[in-house]
């Protein structure tokens, strides 16, 4: 039972989760401090904690399976759980299903509005997971974000403007 549940904690990357805490909870914080409603309790960080462990298993599962034909092809990648057998993929998509439900029990226990948001959230982690599907979201997202910055200052779009190249 302990080998497995390493197993499991090695295919997530858990010690990632924890290096990613102080940034859900810097979040937490300042969304505290632009509103009215004070600093968050106890009990509110708790649910913030186990939302973020749980969205990122989660995308991580999911990180897994869909790369799982390259992972056991690549010498990096092939002693993963996955790739290897030691977990089935009948158990990692169990896995995701659990972790999903969770966040979105934490959601709810947060606030209606974060419970709202959670669907979006899940479908941002889940839209990335793939390597080509990460490669194109990433460069969508950061095209979307430099002609949303450039109409912002009253600058061409690209398609306004003629390219030298």
């Amino acid at each position: 039972m302990a080998g497995r549940i390493k197993t499991v904690l090695e295919m997530i990357k858990f010690e990632h989760s924890v290096f990613a805490l102080p940034f859900a909870l810097t979040g937490a914080l300042l969304a505290a401090r632009a509103t009215q409603h004070g600093w968050p309790t106890l009990r509110q960080i708790l649910w913030i904690v186990i939302a973020m462990v749980a969205a990122r298993s989660a995308a991580m599962t999911m990180n897994r399976i869909a790369d799982l034909r390259y992972d056991r092809e690549n010498p990096r990648t092939k002693q993963r759980a996955l790739a290897t057998g030691a977990l089935s993929v009948q158990f990692a998509w169990f896995f995701t299903v659990v972790a999903v439900a969770l966040f979105f029990v934490a959601a709810w226990q947060l606030n209606p509005l974060a419970l709202k948001l959670a669907p979006l959230a899940i479908a941002i982690l889940f839209s990335t997971r793939s390597r080509s599907a990460s490669r194109t979201g990433h460069i969508y997202f950061l095209a979307s974000r430099w002609a949303f910055h450039r109409r912002r200052r009253g600058s061409p779009s690209p398609a306004d403007s003629t390219c030298a190249c």
